[in-house]
């Protein structure tokens, strides 16, 4: 059972082959189910956007790494404690937003999406990131905002093409001076933390 009703789902299909985005936002779904995954992947195998905001999701298929022409996932308000690792065999996966979950680590599969471009990670329990985020060489923007934050690796500051980064309202006491570093860097946002200095190296960032 997808966890969908059959004529609402025959209807966001039928859209989706219209529009490449498949909306199963607001839906209450509890799983992501193989049938679903398999059912899309063979009527609308061209996919570009997965749209899967305000369910009850904890985890997703290994199946849904079938769906190769995904750009952008979007699982906002969903009920995820770790990030689903398949996401990182999504090829073209430009776009991934998770604001809005109970995620509290990043596993070391989160350096591992080679076009990623924007990650919305806000509004989580996230008390510490991941070293290997920084081989993401593709991203330009990373929103940490509202997590639990209390240091960050100074891996950080080998981000070759970041330009956005919001670290506002976390539990930060210091930054580490590799954010220094970030030539491409033209936004940051650290107010509302702990903070009682900016290293000097950062003097030169808005």
């Amino acid at each position: 059972m997808s966890g969908v009703e059959p004529d609402k789902l025959r209807k966001k299909i039928n859209d989706c082959k219209q529009t490449g985005k498949l909306n199963l936002s607001y839906m209450d779904l509890p799983e992501l189910s193989p049938s679903l995954v398999q059912q899309i992947k063979n009527q609308v195998p061209q996919i570009a956007e997965l749209d899967l905001r305000s369910n009850v999701l904890t985890s997703l298929p290994d199946d849904l790494a079938e769906l190769k022409s995904i750009k952008a996932v979007r699982l906002n308000y969903n009920k995820f404690t770790t990030f689903p690792s398949v996401l990182a065999l999504l090829p073209r996966l430009v776009t991934l937003e998770m604001p809005g979950n109970q995620m509290t680590s990043l596993d070391d599969s989160i350096g591992k999406m080679p076009v990623i471009k924007d990650l919305d990670f806000s509004g989580n329990q996230l008390a510490s990131l991941n070293p290997k985020i920084a081989a993401l060489n593709t991203l330009t923007t990373l929103n940490l905002e509202n997590n639990q934050l209390t240091s960050l690796p100074e891996e950080i500051g080998h981000m070759r093409n970041i330009s956005k980064l919001d670290l506002s309202t976390n539990q930060l006491y210091n930054l580490p001076n590799s954010l220094g570093k970030l030539q491409t860097l033209q936004k940051i946002d650290v107010s509302a933390n702990k903070l009682s200095m900016v290293p000097p190296s950062m003097g030169h960032l808005k």
